[in-house]
């Protein structure tokens, strides 16, 4: 591990700006074995429910706790907070700790963690897993990309995707490792208009596989935060950084 200093406990609110933090070692509202409702911890009110719930797991993902999307339907809908995540915002970062289930890695369903018209998805389809950023204004304009990167089954993960508003640009990690570093859409983002719907899982509940957590920033993070939050979730979640 290169020499990063953790002063007192890690976490993502060390990282100024924080505007979403959902995770699965706290702010849980459980019925039975199941989670019903996901508070946002960073402060901002952005929490996710639902009605379809998945399985909690004390210790599932490497000795951590994390939600088990583990029968369709399962989907966390946001609450009206959440819907401006990417409205007017001069650049956006976004983490997610996601390990796909092994059973569905042959299937040709989709299996995005997170959605919505103002968020950023991880899916796969039959043959692959992408990863595809999409706001408000950049849905409506017709931008999208989805980089094909093999390998992704079955092994725990860390996905960072920023996206710089001035510069057009966007930049994607897995497990510390660039795997797409481009252009994206057009400069400038003022459309202010919230989003219609943000979730946790996919509109047909299609999520497979374990959740850790997700965590936003509405500004580009530096490569000095990003690798302050790299290496403290791969060590918190047992995740071994490829770069």
């Amino acid at each position: 591990m290169p020499p990063i200093l953790f002063l007192g406990k890690f976490s993502p609110l060390k990282v100024p700006g924080c505007a979403l933090w959902c995770e699965a070692d706290g702010g849980l509202t459980l019925i039975d074995d199941r989670v019903s409702a996901i508070a946002d911890r960073s402060g901002n009110g952005r929490h996710f429910s639902s009605t379809y719930r998945a399985l909690f797991s004390e210790n599932g993902f490497n000795g951590r706790p994390c939600l088990n999307f583990d029968v369709n339907a399962v989907r966390y809908d946001g609450n009206s907070a959440s819907l401006n995540l990417l409205a007017s915002v001069p650049g956006f970062t976004l983490a997610l700790i996601y390990w796909p289930s092994i059973a569905d890695n042959s299937s040709s369903q989709s299996q995005v963690a997170i959605t919505g018209n103002t968020a950023i998805s991880v899916y796969k389809n039959a043959t692959a897993y992408y990863q595809q950023m999409y706001g408000r204004r950049l849905a409506t304009d017709g931008y999208s990309y989805a980089p094909t990167s093999s390998g992704l089954q079955n092994q725990p993960q860390i996905h960072f995707i920023r996206w710089d508003v001035a510069s057009a640009s966007i930049q994607c990690h897995k497990n510390a490792s660039v795997i797409f570093n481009g252009a994206f859409g057009t400069a400038g983002n003022t459309d202010n208009t919230d989003a219609t719907a943000i979730f946790i899982g996919h509109a047909s509940g299609t999520l497979r596989g374990l959740w850790g957590g997700w965590m936003a920033w509405q500004r580009y993070i530096t490569n000095t935060e990003l690798e302050f939050l790299n290496y403290g979730y791969a060590h918190k979640y047992g995740i071994t950084l490829s770069a």
